[in-house]
């Protein structure tokens, strides 16, 4: 039996995580109030309490104060962004296998076609979990075609037994159809998959882009604007 919350969608569900979209949202507040100190060269002279006012002597004190919340703003955004994080791969890795110009399981021949046929040699009639293979990402720039598979054995009184397992092809491994070329162009692939998600799909926005704030932000007190008017 499902939960309620297991039959929400992925938006629905983001959208419910108060805690968050709360995180979220101070993290880029926070991002875009040091971008404007650094583009803009505004001053931030006081700042008006319950019970005092607090005026800024020291204003680049001010930029590595707002650079190091950021920096733990960020990390606790990761903390509770990181669920979601591994469905966002799933949804635009998903996307990349279903083009059929890039993985095509031909029934008829058990073979596979498209751009990934030629990466690894694997006939569907000895491992039929190959038309469910998925896209697998297991370090900087190390990718694999995962799909199930099963070890069957028979024990000493002629009974099978059966161990299913993930089988791991991996695209590092190179061959007269797979070369290191090929890779990279997957690489390129893969690259326009990603941008696509984040520019056609809201989720990926709503996840990310307090992210891409935090690296604006530091990347405005590492580099200085005047390098770039």
């Amino acid at each position: 039996m499902t939960t309620e919350k297991e039959e929400m969608t992925f938006v629905e569900r983001f959208d419910a995580d108060e805690k968050l979209t709360a995180k979220g949202k101070v993290l880029t507040t926070i991002s875009i109030i040091l971008i404007a100190l650094n583009v803009t060269g505004a001053v931030m002279k006081e700042v008006n309490t319950f019970l005092f006012k607090i005026e800024f002597a020291h204003q680049e004190g001010i930029t590595y104060l707002l650079l190091a919340a950021i920096l733990y703003l960020t990390v606790r955004y990761r903390n509770y962004a990181q669920p979601y994080h591994h469905e966002l791969f799933l949804l635009w890795s998903e996307r990349m296998m279903q083009d059929k110009e890039i993985f095509n399981y031909n029934p008829r021949d058990e073979v596979v076609t498209g751009f990934l046929g030629d990466a690894f040699d694997v006939w569907g009639g000895d491992e039929p979990g190959i038309q469910g293979s998925k896209y697998h990402i297991s370090g900087f720039l190390r990718r694999a075609v995962r799909f199930p598979s099963v070890f069957r054995s028979e024990d000493r009184y002629g009974e099978w037994n059966e161990e299913y397992f993930d089988e791991y092809s991996s695209l590092l491994s190179f061959n007269k159809k797979w070369t290191f070329s090929k890779y990279i162009r997957l690489l390129l692939i893969e690259f326009k998959y990603r941008i696509n998600a984040f520019i056609n799909h809201r989720e990926h926005l709503d996840i990310l882009s307090p992210y891409l704030f935090a690296f604006i932000a530091a990347l405005s007190v590492i580099v200085p604007w005047e390098t770039f008017t």
